[in-house]
């Protein structure tokens, strides 16, 4: 459901996550690149108008999520001050600039990139399980207070 007060971010983030995560990779792997430059709040910008960013989907999984990061420390600091005046214009709570975050970029942070693979979500796309709880090596299901163990 949208709402007259919705932001375009959060309509975009709301139909993403409610429509058409849940239908990607479920034949093959997908990888879905080219997200809006507020989807991705620490990733460069590149060429194209678009963040540098990805994400595999497979099985109804994502998988992993990547991106090159924002080395420019100006740049960081101008987006962390105009993601701050939206929050409090819709009456949310703003984060400060992250200073020390921005003084080490201005040290020096060579261009750099990560990507976060979810080792858990690979083994369900792989053995086609259903639950998250199956892939612990411990499942926390059946919890015992301390003094039960002894």
């Amino acid at each position: 459901r949208i709402l007259k007060s919705d932001t375009w971010d959060e309509i975009f983030f709301r139909l993403f996550l409610e429509k058409i995560e849940p239908e990607l990779g479920k034949k093959a792997p997908v990888l879905v690149r080219d997200y809006p430059p507020s989807q991705a709040a620490l990733s460069r910008i590149g060429p194209n108008g678009f963040a540098d960013r990805f994400e595999i989907y497979w099985r109804g999984f994502e998988i992993a999520n990547a991106f090159h990061e924002l080395n420019d420390p100006e740049e960081n600091v101008e987006r962390f001050k105009r993601d701050a005046e939206v929050k409090r214009a819709l009456g949310k709570p703003a984060f400060p600039v992250d200073e020390e975050l921005v003084e080490s970029l201005r040290f020096g942070m060579p261009p750099s990139g990560g990507i976060a693979l979810g080792l858990d979500r690979l083994f369900m796309a792989l053995l086609q399980i259903d639950s998250i709880e199956e892939t612990r090596a411990f499942p926390f299901r059946n919890r015992y207070r301390r003094e039960d163990l002894y």
